[in-house]
């Protein structure tokens, strides 16, 4: 498993360890809060070489890993806030094997705890 807490064959991993570099390299942020930030956004995931996680490059998904999807940070990223790790879902933080398994509709149950 590695340093990513979600399943990838070789061809993803160099991809998503391309991508973690990637935020180092545009937000000065340390591989620690980078690989944290990548494992809270794919936890449960699987990549393989023809996913379509390759369809973007390393600079939209870090953008979109630090930002988040739904700020819409492509639009005005000027204006585009960092997600702060502490608003992150405790859950994210947890192992994936401590994470609550998604429902039929892919959705994770919501967890108080």
């Amino acid at each position: 498993m590695g340093m990513f807490e979600f399943r990838v064959d070789k061809q993803a991993g160099q991809f998503i360890q391309s991508i973690v570099h990637e935020m180092m390299k545009i937000f000065g942020i340390s591989e620690d809060e980078a690989v944290k930030r990548v494992n809270a956004r794919f936890c449960g995931q699987a990549f393989t070489g023809d996913d379509i996680i390759f369809h973007e490059g390393e600079d939209f998904w870090a953008k979109d890993i630090m930002y988040g999807g739904e700020s819409a940070w492509w639009k005005n990223e000027a204006d585009a806030k960092r997600i702060p790790l502490s608003d992150l879902p405790r859950s994210r933080f947890k192992p994936c094997a401590e994470r609550p398994e998604p429902d039929a509709s892919g959705k994770q149950e919501r967890r108080d705890d």
